[in-house]
C-alpha cells in the first residue's frame, strides 16, 4: 500500500505545482501590455490628443492583440481624460495625415469559406468611413509589406496621395499540359514556370521578394507604381520628395538575396526616384544604409549608414543631405569607443534599426533617435547644424530604458520602462534650455518586489581592444538558495537593456534569480566592443558570461545558490548557452537553447551565410569556397564539439520554418545526446527563427520552467 499512496502524493503535489505555474503565467501577461506606437495630435495651445497603440498576449484568442489608447491632456493643468481602449489587431499599418484630419491604415480581411484573405486600404475622415480600396480589386500588386524592413505608409503633404510600398507582382503560371479548353495563352500567363525558384529576403520574410513603392491618389481613386524604380532592386522605407518623387533605399537583388531581417550591413542606396521616371542614388557606393527622414521643411534629408559586411549589426553614422545644394555631410561619425556630448555624457554612438516616423523638431535643424546605450536605450537630440548632441534623459545608471515615440511641435511622446515594471508613457515639452517636465499619461504596476540593476565589469581574459562588458541582474526580495538562470541574447551584436521582458518576469515570479549578459561584442558600447568579438566566438563571450554569473552569485550569497545554475538562450544565446554547457558541465545543471546554430561548418546553408565566417574571423564573398583551415576553424568554435562529452541535460525548442539556424543542426547534437544517454528533449514548433507565434511561446515558456525544476533540486513552496 505504501508505494501506490506516494505516488498519489507525488501526482497530487504535481498538480500543485503545475497550477502555481500556470496561474503565475496568467498573472504575468494579464498585468503586461507594451507600447507600439504612439501620435500627438495638437488640438489648440497645450490642449492636445495622444493617440497610443499597446501590445498584449491574449491566451483565449491565442494572438498577440493591439489597441488603440485615446487620451486627452491639459500640458498646463496636468489634466487627462483617459477614454477606453478598442482593439485594432486587424490593422496593419496606421498613418495619420499631417494635419491629423485623415487616418489611413490597412486592414486584413480573413479568408472565408468563398473568399481568401484581402487586405484592404481604407481612409478614416471624422467619424466615418471615407474611402476603401479593395487592393485584390485593383490586381496590381502582392501583399503590402508591414514587416520593419520595407514598410512605409506616407501621406503628401497636400493629404490627397498615400505611398506604401508592396510586393511586385508576379505572372500567372500554368503547366505545360493540359491545355485550357480554349486553347489560348494569356499574355501575362508563363506556361511551365510553376516549379521556378522564387528568391525571397530570408529569415521572416517568406514570400517578400521584390518590394516596390506604390501611390493611390485618393481624388483619382487610383492605384500605380512609382514609375522608374531600377530593375534588380528592392525598395523599401520609402518618403515623399519634395518634387513630388519618391526616396527609398534600394537593396541589390544580385547575386541573390541575402537575409535581410536584423541585418543592417546589406549593400544599398538612398535613392530618389523622380516624377518623370529617372533616378539618382544620394549616398555613397559600398555602403549599408536605412531610415532616411526629411526635415519638415523638406530642406534637409538624413539617413543611418555603415559599411558594407562585417557584423550583422553595428555603429551607424548619421548624414545629412542638403536637397539645395545636393551635398551630404557626416553629422555623427562611428564612435570607436565614447564620445563626451554637449551635456557633458558619455554618448557611444548610434545603433538605430529605424527612426519614429515623426523624429524632427519644429526648428528643422534638430531630430530626436533612440539607441541603444550600453545596457539601456536612451534618446538624443542631434542638432545637424552644429552637429551637438545632448540626451533627453539624464539618467547616467541604466536604471530604466526611456525611449522616444512620437513628436508634435515641441511635444515629445516617450515610454520608460525598467526589466521588472511594464512601460509607463510620458508627456514632455522639449526647450532648448529648461530641464523637460514629463506629465505620467499611463503608469502600469510592477509584477513583484525584485532587485534589478546593472553590473559593470572588467573582463579577466583577453582586454586587448576591450575591456568593459556589462550585465543586467534580477532577483527576487523574499528569495533564499534560489536558483539563478544564465541568459545570453541574439547576435551576438544585439544587447539586452533594461526594459520590461514578460518571461524575465515569470522566472522572476516563480523564484528563479537571473543575469542577462552583455558581452563584448555586444552593441552599444562602441564600435571597438563589436569589433573585439570577431574570431573570438565560442572563447571570449564564454568566459565573460560566466564571470557575470559569479560575480551575481558572489553579490548575492545567501538569495541565489550557485549549485542551481541553468542557462537559457536563443539564436547566438543558445550557440553560447550549448557552449557554456560544454564548458562548465559540473557548474550548470541544465540548458535551454532556442533555435541555437549548432556547427558553424554547415551554417553556410543558413539565409546569412556570411554569418559564421565574419564572427570566425575571416571575410565573406558569395564565390568563397571553404578551405580545410576555414573549416577546421569554424569547428573549432562550434559548440557540437562538446557533444561526445556533454553531461549537461538540454531541452531544444525548434522552428520547423527556421531557415537562419537550419533545424537539422539541432536535430545532430540531440541525436548524439540521445545515444549517449544524456537527458535531452527536442520541441518542434510550425515557426521560424524567433518563434513568434503565440501558443508556441506560451509552451516553450512553461515548458522552459518545467525543464528547469527537473534538473534542479528546487521545490516551490
Amino acid at each position: 500500500m505504501e508505494g501506490p499512496t506516494n505516488s498519489n502524493n507525488t501526482t497530487k503535489k504535481s498538480h500543485v505545482k503545475m497550477d502555481k505555474i500556470l496561474a503565475l503565467y496568467k498573472n504575468v501577461i494579464k498585468k503586461c501590455s507594451l507600447p507600439v506606437s504612439g501620435f500627438i495630435l495638437n488640438i489648440a495651445g497645450p490642449n492636445l490628443a495622444i493617440k497610443s497603440s499597446w501590445s498584449q498576449r491574449n491566451i483565449e484568442r491565442k494572438v498577440a492583440i493591439r489597441s488603440e489608447l485615446t487620451q486627452f491632456v491639459n500640458y498646463e493643468t496636468k489634466n487627462i481624460q483617459t477614454l477606453t481602449s478598442t482593439d485594432i489587431s486587424s490593422e496593419l499599418l496606421i498613418s495619420y495625415s499631417p494635419s491629423g484630419s485623415y487616418r489611413a491604415l490597412f486592414r486584413q480581411i480573413p479568408a472565408s469559406v468563398n473568399t481568401p484573405k484581402k487586405q484592404h486600404l481604407e481612409i478614416w475622415k471624422e467619424n466615418f468611413l471615407w474611402k476603401i480600396f479593395d487592393l485584390a480589386n485593383y490586381n496590381i500588386h502582392g501583399d503590402v509589406a508591414t514587416d520593419m524592413e520595407f514598410s512605409s505608409l506616407q501621406w503628401s503633404t497636400c493629404e490627397t496621395k498615400l505611398m506604401y510600398v508592396a510586393e511586385k507582382r508576379l505572372p500567372k503560371v500554368e503547366p505545360f499540359l493540359p491545355l485550357k479548353c480554349s486553347g489560348k495563352i494569356d499574355e501575362d500567363t508563363k506556361k511551365g514556370c510553376e516549379y521556378d525558384l522564387v528568391e525571397d529576403w530570408g529569415e521572416q520574410m517568406s514570400g517578400k521578394c521584390t518590394p516596390l513603392p506604390y501611390i493611390c491618389d485618393l481624388e483619382q481613386e487610383s492605384i500605380s507604381l512609382a514609375a522608374g524604380c531600377p530593375e534588380d532592386h528592392s525598395f523599401g522605407q520609402a518618403v515623399w520628395a519634395p518634387d513630388g518623387g519618391v526616396v527609398a533605399v534600394a537593396w541589390s537583388n544580385v547575386p541573390w538575396r541575402f537575409g535581410n531581417m536584423f541585418c543592417t550591413h546589406r549593400l544599398s542606396w538612398i535613392i530618389h526616384i523622380k516624377t518623370d521616371g529617372s533616378y539618382r542614388k544620394l549616398s555613397r557606393d559600398n555602403q549599408a544604409v536605412r531610415c532616411p527622414k526629411f526635415s519638415p521643411d523638406m530642406k534637409f534629408l538624413i539617413w543611418l549608414e555603415r559599411e558594407v559586411g562585417g557584423p550583422h549589426h553595428t555603429c551607424h553614422r548619421l548624414v545629412s543631405y542638403d536637397w539645395k545644394t545636393e551635398k551630404s555631410t557626416i553629422i555623427v561619425d562611428i564612435v570607436k569607443d565614447s564620445i563626451t556630448i554637449s551635456d557633458g555624457q558619455q554618448f557611444y554612438g548610434f545603433y538605430s534599426k529605424t527612426l519614429q516616423p515623426r523624429c524632427w523638431l519644429p526648428d528643422n535643424e534638430t531630430l530626436i533617435i533612440n539607441t541603444v546605450q550600453r545596457a539601456s536605450i536612451k534618446p538624443y537630440l542631434v542638432n545637424i547644424v552644429t552637429k551637438t548632441i545632448r540626451a533627453v534623459s539624464d539618467d547616467s545608471n541604466d536604471s530604466f530604458n526611456f525611449g522616444f515615440i512620437d513628436i508634435c511641435k515641441d511635444f515629445v511622446l516617450c515610454y520608460r520602462s525598467s526589466l521588472g515594471t511594464p512601460p509607463s508613457l510620458l508627456l514632455g515639452k522639449i526647450s532648448n534650455t529648461d530641464a523637460i517636465n514629463w506629465i505620467t499619461l499611463l503608469e502600469q504596476e510592477s509584477i513583484g518586489n525584485f532587485k534589478t540593476g546593472i553590473l559593470r565589469l572588467d573582463a579577466n581574459c583577453e582586454v586587448e581592444s576591450a575591456s568593459k562588458f556589462s550585465a543586467i541582474y534580477m532577483v527576487p526580495d523574499d528569495v533564499i538558495n534560489a536558483p539563478l538562470v544564465v541568459w545570453s541574447h541574439g547576435g551576438p551584436h544585439s544587447a539586452f537593456t533594461n526594459g520590461f521582458i514578460i518571461f524575465a518576469n515569470f522566472l522572476a515570479s516563480l523564484g528563479f534569480g537571473m543575469v542577462l549578459t552583455n558581452i563584448r561584442g555586444t552593441v552599444g558600447a562602441g564600435q571597438a566592443s563589436v569589433n573585439f568579438l570577431l574570431g573570438k566566438v565560442g572563447k571570449t563571450d564564454v568566459r565573460d558570461t560566466q564571470q557575470a554569473a559569479e560575480a551575481v552569485l558572489k553579490m548575492f550569497p545567501t538569495q541565489l545558490s550557485p549549485d542551481k545554475c541553468l542557462l537559457f538562450g536563443g539564436s547566438y544565446g543558445g550557440f553560447l548557452s550549448l557552449h557554456m554547457a560544454g564548458r562548465y558541465p559540473s557548474f550548470y545543471k541544465s540548458c535551454v537553447a532556442l533555435n541555437p546554430p549548432c556547427d558553424l561548418a554547415t551554417f553556410l546553408e543558413s539565409d546569412i551565410p556570411d554569418w559564421p565566417l565574419v564572427e570566425a574571423g575571416f571575410s565573406f564573398e558569395p564565390t568563397l569556397q571553404l578551405t580545410a583551415k576555414m573549416f577546421e576553424a569554424l569547428m573549432s568554435k562550434s559548440p557540437i564539439i562538446y557533444a561526445p562529452s556533454m553531461t549537461v541535460p538540454v531541452l531544444f525548442l525548434l522552428g520547423k520554418k527556421d531557415v537562419r539556424a537550419p533545424i537539422h543542426q539541432s536535430l545532430c547534437y540531440y541525436r548524439q545526446l540521445k545515444i549517449k544517454g544524456v537527458k535531452t528533449r527536442a520541441l518542434v514548433y510550425d515557426d521560424n527563427h524567433s518563434i513568434t507565434q503565440l501558443p508556441h511561446e506560451v509552451d516553450y515558456e512553461i515548458n522552459s520552467v518545467l525543464w528547469f525544476l527537473e534538473n534542479i533540486e528546487h521545490v516551490m513552496e
